[in-house]
């Protein structure tokens, strides 16, 4: 839960957003964090939710992890306003 993970580390505020990116196969976290990342741009057309997060103007910080498991990636943006 996002929301709670963001209350734990100190935000209050219920205005947040979140975009998960996962891949598998890549030689190198970079590249599938840049694939994850080219996917989520590639909404822009659709005004998809990740899209929609990104260029959300309201948030104001951005908390980023990264996971690397052999060759298994995942992305986790987290967004939010106070």
């Amino acid at each position: 839960d996002p929301g709670y993970r963001l209350r734990r580390a100190g935000y209050s505020s219920w205005s947040w957003g979140e975009n998960i990116g996962c891949g598998d196969g890549y030689a190198s976290a970079k590249a599938s964090i840049l694939s994850s990342h080219l996917r989520m741009q590639a909404e822009k057309s659709t005004s998809g939710g990740h899209w929609l997060n990104m260029k959300n103007g309201r948030f104001h910080y951005i908390g980023i992890g990264i996971w690397r498991y052999g060759s298994r990636t995942r992305l986790v943006t987290d967004f939010y306003r106070p």
